[in-house]
Formats: C-alpha cells, sequence, structure tokens
C-alpha cells in the first residue's frame, strides 16, 4: 500500500484537493461495510440455523458475578489465621494438665537448607569469564546448591542485579564475579 503524501508543508490548496480526494472514498466504503454487513447476517442465520449460538446477546437475566470477599461464615481471614499461628502455640490442656504455650522457631530463609545464600552459590559457580543468569543456573543445578526451583532463573538474575559488592554487569545478560 502507498504511503500517503505528507502534508506538513502543503499549501493551502493541496490540502483541500486531499481532503476532497479522502471525502471522495466514502460512498464506496459505506458501500462495502452494507456488504459486509449482508454477509455477516447471512452467516449468522446459517450458524442459527444449524444449532449454533449466534453473534447476538443472550436473552434474559445476566448471570450474576462471583462475590467477592470472605467466604460466609469465616470469622477471620486466613492471612490474620496465619499470622497469629506462626508466632505462638497454645497447646490444649488435656486430662488435667495444664496448657503449655510454645513458640515456633524461626526459619532462616536466606541459608535455605543447602547452607549460604543464593549470591553465595552464584559466586561459587561463576568463574573469572562473565556468564548469563542461564549458565548460572545451570552450574547451579548441575552441582545442586540450591532446592530446584521452577523461578529458579529468576531468582539468580534477582540475585545478580543485588549484590553489586559481589557482581558486576558486563554487558546484556553478562555478568562477572568482583575479586
Amino acid at each position: 500500500m502507498a504511503r500517503p503524501p505528507k502534508l506538513t508543508n502543503a499549501t493551502l490548496e493541496a490540502l483541500t484537493a486531499e481532503l476532497e480526494r479522502r471525502r471522495s472514498s466514502v460512498p464506496k466504503l459505506e458501500a462495502k461495510a452494507a456488504r459486509l454487513r449482508e454477509e455477516l447476517a447471512e452467516v449468522e442465520a446459517e450458524i442459527e440455523l444449524l444449532g449454533g449460538a449466534s453473534g447476538k446477546p443472550r436473552r434474559g437475566r445476566p448471570r450474576k458475578a462471583a462475590r467477592r470477599g470472605r467466604p460466609a461464615g469465616r470469622k477471620t481471614s486466613r492471612k490474620a489465621t496465619r499470622k497469629t499461628s506462626r508466632k505462638t502455640t497454645k497447646k490444649v490442656a488435656r486430662r488435667g494438665r495444664p496448657a503449655k504455650k510454645t513458640t515456633r522457631r524461626k526459619v532462616n530463609r536466606k541459608t535455605g537448607r543447602r547452607g549460604g545464600t543464593l549470591a553465595d552459590a552464584v559466586a561459587k559457580v561463576m568463574g573469572s569469564e562473565p556468564m548469563s543468569p542461564k549458565e548460572i543456573t545451570a552450574a547451579i543445578r548441575s552441582q545442586r546448591l540450591r532446592k530446584d526451583a521452577k523461578t529458579l532463573g529468576t531468582q539468580v538474575s534477582q540475585a545478580l542485579a543485588k549484590n553489586k559488592t559481589m557482581f558486576k554487569k558486563q554487558g546484556r545478560a553478562q555478568w562477572v564475579k568482583i575479586g
């Protein structure tokens, strides 16, 4: 399709001529739209005849949208329940014994199961030459330094970006260990 002429530096006569040229195509477009509407009506009639749903909106009452908020009969949200249960757990007194209050131990999230942070694992697998996050992730998985997660690649990228004292970006998706 040919590009329309630039009209930024056109004279008034040229602009008027262009406007008339464009207006002259309106009847053709209206006729084309009418012809397409007729074809669409024929196709919809054929679909209805074959028992399919037509493009017309359904009759009757629209369906209700799903209700938002907490489910009926629930007094507290699940988040609030989880938060309170993490801090302390009260054991129920049985057979005349006093109830014992215990606290759950805090889990050190940074160290995980394998020891060390993800940044430590990344530093361990990186050599002196630049590596991409995909290569680093593959090396971590092969050496089993971290628990294999679906989002390990994303976590590696975030660890590289966060730890500017340990890693330096050399180019697009290329990282080098500092020191």
